[in-house]
């Protein structure tokens, strides 16, 4: 049954009611009781039924009301925590992406490092004082790498491996910077712009030094005071 028809319906229904209620009325008047005017009559009992009809609608419609609050609360109680359950997902998925960018970033420079010392090992016609320029970058580069690595909250079994190559690439390319021979050239090339980044590394790696533990953050401090004895 369409809307149209189920409108049609309760049309036909009201004018049925009414027209046998007037018919009712005008075939059955009530008259007036001088003896017993409270007693029941079927005008009284049409009014009662009424009554009570129109006291079930409107308590009807009020329980309605009430239940569709209901029904809109828990509603938004639903969408509330599917909300936020959104929110806690793509702040995972935030984060994870952020951590992966760090690790991709410090595997990276950590591979840049290492191609530099083989390369500058390795190319007998390199002039010394161009060697030291391209060890400086290793250092610098390698210490880039591991406050990328430690930022990137990763296990530190899958980053371990990667730290010790950062700092046995720093170990080498110190052993030649501080060689007597080439200090002074050390001094020259390492410039205050290159310590200054060198210490923002190194404060990106002390936010997490926990994460690192104690022998990791030992060892980067002993190659941090060899460097800053440049500045003396």
């Amino acid at each position: 049954m369409t809307n149209n028809e189920k409108s049609l319906f309760w049309i036909c229904v009201i004018l049925t009611m009414s027209m046998a209620f007037t018919a009712l009325m005008i075939s059955l008047p009530r008259t007036a009781d001088t003896v017993n005017p409270t007693r029941l009559d079927y005008q009284g009992t049409i009014v009662a039924i009424f009554a009570l009809l129109v006291t079930a609608l409107i308590g009807w419609q009020i329980y309605s009301a009430l239940g569709i609050d209901r029904r809109v609360y828990k509603a938004e109680k639903r969408i509330a925590n599917m909300l936020s359950r959104l929110q806690a997902t793509q702040t995972k998925i935030d984060a994870t992406a952020e951590s992966s960018e760090y690790y991709s970033n410090g595997a990276n420079l950590l591979l840049m490092a290492l191609i530099d010392y083989v390369q500058t090992n390795n190319n007998a016609a390199m002039s010394n004082d161009e060697k030291i320029k391209h060890y400086r970058n290793c250092y610098i580069v390698s210490t880039k790498s591991i406050a990328d690595l430690v930022n990137s909250n990763k296990d530190k079994k899958l980053i371990s491996p990667l730290l010790d190559m950062c700092l046995q690439c720093i170990s080498l390319s110190t052993a030649f910077l501080f060689k007597d021979e080439n200090i002074q050239t050390t001094k020259d090339v390492f410039t205050e712009d290159k310590h200054e980044k060198c210490e923002m590394h190194y404060a990106a790696i002390m936010k997490n030094s926990a994460a690192l533990g104690a022998e990791y953050v030992t060892k980067i401090n002993e190659y941090r005071l060899k460097r800053l004895q440049l500045l003396k």
